[in-house]
């Protein structure tokens, strides 16, 4: 055998004792010891305590160890032998080989060679002994076990005598690695990983943002498993996403990741790369046991958002925006006592908050059919959007900014305001509050029992009447869905941001606000 094979199997051999996790237990029992077919012996008893160490594990919840055993005994020996008794000490080694039958029992077979040093009267000697034995052990805990063992030996006593002895014991097995360092065999890893938003920090209370694999490798079923995930600061505690009943040996679940963030989210103003903990928490044979693996997860910035689904938008809409709460609130003051009968009071206001926000000069910023198109069009394109606040403090954004920003200042007013998506474009739409008013008109949408009135947002040039008329020809003319402001917030709540009271916008003369109220009115048919 050449040099170079002798060490690949000598690696293929003690690789598995290297790698493998080992497992060492302490083994305490009681014996009865029959000598067979010997008139000169008979019966005693002893004790014996052993030392396993199990360093390969194989397919089926099977295993291969040593044995090292010491152990001490007596026998009664023949009256007429002018003997009183017979004792021995004796320490062996050897190998074993363990089955785990299922959770609660194991059966074990050994065999063993040694020493043995026997005391009769003042005769003495050490000899040689070679025996095996079989036995089942009944699992308590993960630690501890009950087991029986029978076996034989046979002692090399003398050429003509020597001792054949039946062995039958009770005892206990003290798993040491679980009473000194208990390990967890339960192993989880990441499979999948979506994105996460702050802006819908609410939504992954129900919907998952990963997928982890669980894992039982414990040699028996574990049962009440809870998972949970937490990321510090982001979240107030710990959050169990997944509660199994059961996981037998060997078995693999998929499970997703869900959490209950909290508000801390939108403090976000940069992307981060966060270290979340998913804890393992389960019963194995009644023993509580834990075990945990870090998540490194990337979390966007506030104002980020795609496009997979276009009522996420909603979560930026927000009638507790300080500044559009004051600008919404101004408007309302401006106009209040010259409502007309005749045209529903949330046309008039939606009237009023367009005029005011051209004069307080927002400006549409981007071409409806470049940045917008393309990002609505590809979902793995993040895209960055204001909060109501942000709009106006810039004084512009693109459609979908103003969107927002027009529908928050609705809702400050009590009016629902909808998205209308047409291809590569984002516009807005609110509840008219009347049933009767138009009726016949083209220019209304009817929708899940409500009639809305389309603004075409962007055109911040001109007036709220043309406003309504290109907003209805490009519904009519176009692949369009509508959504209303109140459903899409039942799945994606709407937010606020803390500190956005600091910059409230400097509005327009109220004699201002009210001259384009008037002349707006005046064009509405």
């Amino acid at each position: 055998m050449s040099r170079k094979t002798l060490s690949v199997l000598i690696l293929f051999i003690i690789a598995p004792i290297v790698f493998a996790e080992n497992e060492f237990a302490f083994r305490l029992m009681p014996q009865f010891t029959g000598a067979a077919g010997s008139s000169y012996f008979s019966n005693g008893f002893g004790a014996a305590a052993a030392f396993d160490w199990r360093f390969l594990s194989l397919p089926r919840n099977t295993g291969l160890g040593l044995n090292a055993a010491l152990g001490f005994g007596t026998l009664s020996v023949a009256e007429d032998s002018g003997y009183s008794g017979f004792s021995m000490f004796e320490g062996g080694i050897g190998p074993f080989g363990s089955w785990r039958i299922n959770d609660r029992f194991s059966l074990r077979a050994n065999i063993n060679a040694g020493l043995y040093h026997y005391q009769l009267e003042d005769n003495n000697n050490t000899r040689l002994f070679v025996g095996g034995a079989l036995s089942g052990s009944f699992h308590l805990s993960p630690w501890l076990s009950l087991f029986a063992e029978g076996g034989y030996t046979y002692y090399a006593f003398s050429d003509v005598n020597p001792i054949n002895a039946l062995k039958l014991g009770l005892g206990i097995s003290l798993n040491l690695g679980e009473i000194l360092r208990p390990v967890s065999r339960v192993q989880g890893e990441r499979i999948a990983q979506y994105r996460v938003f702050p802006v819908s920090f609410a939504w992954y209370e129900r919907n998952s943002f990963a997928t982890v694999r669980i894992t039982n490798n414990e040699p028996n079923a574990i049962t009440q498993v809870n998972v949970s995930f937490l990321l510090e600061r982001y979240m107030n505690e710990g959050t169990v996403f997944a509660e199994l009943p059961r996981l037998e040996p060997g078995q693999t679940v998929e499970l997703p990741v869900t959490a209950l963030f909290n508000e801390s989210m939108l403090d976000l103003t940069a992307n981060v790369l966060t270290n979340a903990r998913i804890s393992l928490d389960y019963r194995s044979l009644g023993a509580k046991k834990q075990n945990a693996f870090t998540l490194e997860m990337p979390v966007f910035h506030r104002n980020a958002m795609n496009w997979d689904d276009d009522r996420r938008a909603a979560s930026f809409v927000s009638p507790r925006d300080p500044a559009a709460m004051y600008f919404a609130r101004y408007v309302e003051s401006a106009v209040r006592d010259l409502l007309r009968d005749g045209v529903p009071r949330n046309v008039q206001y939606a009237a009023a908050l367009f005029e005011t926000i051209n004069l307080y000069g927002i400006n549409y910023l981007i071409d409806p059919a470049s940045l917008f198109v393309e990002k609505s069009g590809n979902v793995a394109i993040v895209d960055r959007l204001n909060y109501p606040y942000e709009t106006l403090y810039y004084r512009g954004g693109d459609c979908s900014d103003l969107a927002i920003l027009f529908c928050s200042l609705l809702e400050v007013l009590g009016i629902e305001g909808a998205f209308i998506t047409i291809p590569g474009h984002l516009y807005a739409a609110f509840d008219i509050g009347d049933s009767q008013w138009g009726a016949g008109n083209d220019n209304i949408i009817a929708h899940n029992g409500k009639r809305w009135m389309p603004v075409e947002i962007t055109l911040t040039g001109d007036n709220f009447n043309r406003a309504w008329q290109v907003g209805a020809r490009e519904w009519r003319t176009s692949e369009s869905e509508l959504f209303a402001m109140h459903e899409n917030w039942k799945t994606y709540q709407s937010v606020s941001i803390s500190g956005s009271g600091d910059l409230l916008p400097d509005m327009p003369e109220s004699g201002e606000i009210v001259k384009r109220f008037v002349e707006s009115i005046n064009r509405i048919r």
